[in-house]
């Protein structure tokens, strides 16, 4: 729990995509309420129709639910992995991932994400896996090591999340981004 909102200051929970007021306990996007809210963006008036819905109220982008008063966060609206409907925390699908891995891999960093991959503007599931070069230079193609961790991961996200991972790569330490935050 991130605690009860302060004094002044009200949070409500809404859907992201139609702005509906969710109740207790329902994951959405979070609006804050504050007479100390800004007017708006500086000179840019479609980020602040965007944002502040009406005055004193901002859309913060930020998934949670509210629970006996108490603020808790789940992610970020623009995190969400959105396939054929369903929405997908990509931390669910590391985190799964992360238990199925052999400890072998080494894997230190797990990305899922959602990539626009065929004609139909349909979202497509991506996993980036990293693993030290040793492991994944140490895999044989001829003997279907590779295949069979493939496999492996496909069927997990399958029957965890109801969808396919779409690509799968492995690739070498430092590859990924690192942020402070």
């Amino acid at each position: 729990s991130c605690g009860p909102p302060l004094l002044n200051t009200g949070i409500t929970i809404h859907s992201p995509e139609t702005g509906v007021q969710l109740t207790e306990d329902h994951i959405g996007e979070i609006q804050l309420h504050s007479p100390s809210v800004a007017a708006g963006y500086w000179r840019n008036k479609a980020a602040t129709a965007a944002a502040f819905p009406k005055p004193g109220t901002l859309r913060t982008g930020d998934l949670g639910f509210l629970h006996k008063g108490e603020i808790y966060l789940t992610g970020r609206v623009k995190d969400l992995i959105i396939i054929r409907g369903r929405k997908l925390h990509p931390q669910d699908i590391e985190t799964c991932l992360a238990a199925l891995l052999p400890p072998a891999t080494g894997a230190n960093a797990i990305a899922a994400f959602e990539f626009a991959g065929n004609e139909s503007g349909s979202g497509m599931l991506g996993l980036l896996i990293e693993a030290p070069r040793t492991w994944v230079s140490g895999l044989r193609r001829s003997d279907g090591e590779i295949t069979a961790h493939v496999r492996n991961i496909r069927q997990a996200v399958a029957e965890s999340f109801d969808v396919i991972a779409d690509l799968i790569a492995f690739v070498a330490p430092g590859c990924f981004p690192r942020t402070s935050s």
